[in-house]
């Protein structure tokens, strides 16, 4: 009973065998492209932009179509007007209409808690547009009264100076 025995035979993984593989030539033939290589790329947006700045600068008065941003874009917080998933007069409620109720909740509560930070929002740029007024208002009567105090002490010095010319 002789069996073959393959007792020499090491098994080797994944990264020994990458490690014994030689090299390829075709990808090591081209050297990696370095910070010089790359800087002519850099100067080429450089001046790019620099164009696009003179070009715009040429004519100040001309308007620009900017572009609208995710920002600009205003959401709408109504209420949707149409529900899917609706169920029949005669249907149980099923092991899955939990998840969708679950999520229809989860949609109506973010649109509620929106509206009202929207609200405090809005009720906060009114006190303070309100409170800038009371400022600006306070600070113009103050002025008002110093400036008419000074018109005053003016008068009064030139009436002093024609009392004593006069004498």
């Amino acid at each position: 009973m002789s069996e073959k025995c393959n007792t020499n035979r090491i098994r080797l993984g994944d990264s020994e065998r990458r490690l014994l593989r030689p090299a390829r030539a075709s990808s090591r033939s081209q050297p990696r492209p370095t910070m010089t290589q790359n800087s002519k790329d850099k100067d080429m947006t450089y001046d790019n932009q620099r164009r696009k700045i003179e070009r715009l600068m040429e004519n100040p008065d001309k308007l620009l179509d900017l572009p609208h941003t995710s920002m600009s874009i205003k959401k709408s917080y109504e209420p949707p007007d149409f529900v899917r998933n609706v169920m029949g007069s005669s249907a149980g409620a099923g092991s899955g209409e939990f998840h969708v109720y679950r999520h229809l909740r989860r949609k109506e509560m973010t649109r509620l808690k929106e509206l009202e930070e929207m609200s405090h929002s809005e009720r906060l740029d009114a006190e303070f547009k309100a409170k800038l007024e009371e400022t600006k208002r306070k600070a113009q009567e103050r002025t008002m009264k110093k400036k008419m105090k000074r018109e005053k002490k003016k008068k009064k010095i030139k009436q002093t100076l024609k009392g004593k010319e006069a004498d």
